[in-house]
C-alpha cells in the first residue's frame, strides 16, 4: 500500500469516528458512564436558582413533562429519545442551576425470615414496660410512616391512623387549605398507582390530589413498621406498639414491590414537617447520595422534626442514606443478646450495617407486628411473627422518639434525639468485633424515660469569689422538665473537699419534696471554705422507692466557682 492511499485511508477513519461521536445521543467521561446507581431513566430532578427563566433554560432540551416537587426542586422528565446523561451535562453546567441530580430509587430495609416467636422479645429488651410506667404517650403526638402504606382498617391499628380533622373524605376540596386535597387519612405520593399513574399534583390548581385508596398498603412493609411504631396497646387484641396513644400518618411514598424514588419521599417528607408530625420513620435506603433529599431533611429538622432511618442490611461499615445524614438518627439492628445481626444469624440472608454514623441499635430479628389482614402480606393471618432488618428496628426509635415528646413536652428534637442516644446500653462488650461502630448502643426506654434525667440542676454561689475561712451561700435550682409532677422523699446538697464521690450521709436535705412539670425547685445551702483544694457540690434526691438518684455535681476551686451547665 503506497504511502498517499495510506493517509486517505486514516483521515476517513478519523472523520467517521468524529461523526460517530458527536451524532451519538450517549456522553461519556473518561472514566466511563456520568451517572452510577439505580435511578429513573427517564427523569431528572432539578434545584433552579431563577424560577423565572425555568421554561428558557429547558426550551432547547427534550423535556416531555416539569413537576415542581417542593420550593422550587423540580421532578423533569426527559423524552424517551433523549440520553439522561447528556440533558444531565448540559444542565449541571449551567450556571442558572444550583444543582441536578438523578431521580435515584430508594427500597425498605427489610429482611423477613424463617423463624416464628410467640412473644415480643424486643418490648422486654428495650425496658419499654419501665418506660409506660412514666408515660405512653400522647394522642396529640404524631408518627409519620413515610413507607408502602399502612393497612389502616386493621384491627390492631385502626383506632391509631391519624384523622384530619380539618378535611372531609372523599370531597375533592382541600378544605384545611393546606396544599393538598382528602389528605383525610394521610397521603399517596407514589408515582404509578391505577389511580394516578403520575405524580399526584394538579398544576392547574396547584394543589396535590389524594388517590382514592389514599396510602393504603399494597405490600405490607408498612404495616409491619407502624405495627411496632404503634399499635394499639393494652386493649388484649395482637400486639403492643412502642407508643400506646401516638397517631400514625401513613404517607405512601414506595410501590407494592417495595421501591421507590427520591422524588416521592422528598414530597412526603416536606408534608411531615409542614403538617406538624413530631416524628418521621424512614424504613427506607438508598445507596446514592441526594441533595434533594439530604435538603429536606435539614428542611424537616429544622423545623423541629425527629427523623428516625434505617443503617440498611448489607453488614456494611458504610451506613446508607438518608439515615447517614447528620440530622438523623441513624439504627442498626441488634438480636435479643445484644449482639449486631449478622449474616451467620440470618442463615445469609442479611446483616446489620454499621460504622461511625451510626447512633443506636434497637431490636432488628424475629420481631411480632403487624401485618396486611387477611391474605396480601407477608403471611396469610393478621400479624407477622419473623419481621427484621433495620426497617424492623427504626420503629423502636421512632416509638421512643414519641414517647419522649410526650414526657418531656418542652424539649426541641436536638434534646430528644441526645437522649434516646445518652439513655442507649453500651453493647461493644459483646460486640468486640465492632467496638465504637454500633453508636451509643442499644436503646433503653426505662434509662430514658426516667425521673432522673427529668430534671437538670444549675448552681449559683454569693458571693461568687471565694476566700479561706469564707463563707458562701449556694443557690441550686432544679428544673423538671417532664409532662408530669416528680416527687420525692428528700432533695439536698452536698459540698465536699478532694471527694470522688458523694455520700448520702454528707447531704443538707429539704425533706417530701414536688416539682411541678415544667417548674423549678430553689435549695440554698451555707459552706464555710477552711481549706485550699477543689470542692464538688452533688445534687441528689431520693425518690419512693428508697434509691438515691444523682441529680448532677460540680468541680470547683474554692477561688472560681462557675454556675453548672444544665444536663
Amino acid at each position: 500500500m503506497n504511502i498517499k492511499k495510506f493517509i486517505v485511508i486514516t483521515i476517513f477513519f478519523f472523520i467517521t469516528s468524529l461523526f460517530l461521536f458527536f451524532n451519538s445521543n450517549r456522553v461519556y467521561s473518561a472514566d466511563g458512564p456520568v451517572l452510577k446507581g439505580e435511578f429513573k431513566k427517564d427523569e431528572l430532578l432539578v434545584k433552579f436558582k431563577n424560577q423565572n427563566y425555568i421554561d428558557s433554560l429547558l426550551s432547547d432540551l427534550k423535556v416531555e413533562k416539569k413537576t415542581n416537587i417542593t420550593n422550587g426542586l423540580y421532578k423533569v422528565k426527559i423524552a424517551a429519545n433523549e440520553d439522561i446523561e447528556k440533558v444531565y451535562k448540559l444542565l449541571k453546567a449551567n450556571s442558572n442551576i444550583d444543582y441536578v441530580e438523578p431521580n435515584y430509587k430508594v427500597k425498605i430495609a427489610a429482611a423477613p425470615n424463617d423463624s416464628y416467636y410467640s412473644q415480643q422479645w424486643a418490648l422486654q429488651k428495650i425496658s419499654a414496660s419501665s418506660g409506660w410506667d412514666k408515660t405512653q404517650g400522647n394522642s396529640t403526638t404524631k408518627i409519620a410512616i413515610i413507607d408502602t402504606g399502612v393497612d389502616y382498617n386493621h384491627e390492631d391499628l385502626q383506632s391509631k391512623i391519624w384523622v384530619n380533622s380539618g378535611e372531609i373524605s372523599g370531597n375533592g376540596i382541600d378544605d384545611d387549605n393546606n396544599g393538598y386535597i382528602d389528605d383525610y387519612n394521610g397521603f399517596d405520593f407514589f408515582n404509578g398507582t391505577l389511580q394516578n399513574p403520575s405524580l399526584p399534583f394538579n398544576k392547574d390548581t396547584n394543589k396535590w390530589v389524594n388517590d382514592s385508596n389514599a396510602a393504603i398498603d399494597d405490600h405490607a412493609h408498612g404495616t409491619c413498621v407502624a405495627g411496632i411504631a404503634g399499635a394499639i396497646s393494652n386493649n388484649s387484641v395482637g400486639v403492643a406498639g412502642i407508643d400506646w396513644n401516638a397517631k400514625i400518618v401513613p404517607l405512601k411514598a414506595l410501590g407494592s414491590d417495595g421501591s421507590g424514588y427520591i422524588s416521592d419521599i422528598v414530597v412526603a417528607i416536606q408534608y411531615a414537617a409542614d403538617n406538624n408530625i413530631a416524628v418521621v420513620n424512614l424504613s427506607l435506603i438508598s445507596d446514592s447520595y441526594s441533595s434533594s433529599l439530604e435538603s429536606i431533611v435539614n428542611y424537616a429538622y429544622g423545623k423541629g422534626v425527629i427523623i428516625a432511618a434505617a443503617a440498611g442490611n448489607d453488614d456494611s461499615s458504610n451506613v446508607l442514606y438518608p439515615a447517614k445524614f447528620t440530622n438523623v438518627l441513624a439504627v442498626g439492628a441488634s438480636n435479643s443478646s445484644d449482639q449486631k445481626i449478622t449474616p451467620s444469624m440470618t442463615g445469609g440472608a442479611w446483616g446489620s450495617n454499621y460504622g461511625p454514623e451510626l447512633d443506636v441499635v434497637a431490636p432488628g430479628i424475629n420481631l411480632y407486628t403487624t401485618d396486611i389482614s387477611g391474605v396480601g402480606g407477608y403471611s396469610n393471618g393478621n400479624y407477622l411473627f419473623d419481621f427484621g432488618g433495620t426497617s424492623g428496628a427504626t420503629p423502636h426509635v421512632a416509638g421512643e422518639a414519641a414517647l419522649l415528646k410526650a414526657f418531656f413536652p418542652s424539649f426541641s428534637n436536638s434534646q430528644i434525639m441526645s437522649k434516646i442516644k445518652s439513655g442507649a446500653d453500651n453493647i461493644d462488650s459483646v460486640n468486640p468485633s465492632y467496638s465504637g461502630l454500633l453508636g451509643n448502643g442499644r436503646i433503653n426506654l426505662e434509662k430514658t424515660i426516667s425521673f432522673e434525667s427529668s430534671v437538670s440542676s444549675s448552681l449559683n454561689l454569693s458571693p461568687a469569689s471565694v476566700i479561706v475561712g469564707g463563707s458562701n451561700t449556694a443557690s441550686v435550682t432544679i428544673h423538671n422538665y417532664s409532662s408530669s409532677p416528680i416527687t420525692y422523699k428528700a432533695l439536698g446538697v452536698a459540698v465536699r473537699l478532694n471527694e470522688p464521690a458523694w455520700n448520702p450521709r454528707d447531704f443538707t436535705y429539704d425533706n417530701n419534696v414536688t416539682i411541678d412539670a415544667g417548674a423549678d425547685y430553689v435549695f440554698e445551702k451555707s459552706k464555710n471554705f477552711t481549706e485550699l483544694g477543689n470542692y464538688r457540690m452533688w445534687v441528689a434526691a431520693l425518690d419512693n422507692t428508697d434509691h438515691w438518684l444523682s441529680l448532677g455535681s460540680i468541680n470547683s476551686s474554692i477561688y472560681q466557682i462557675t454556675p453548672q451547665a444544665s444536663y
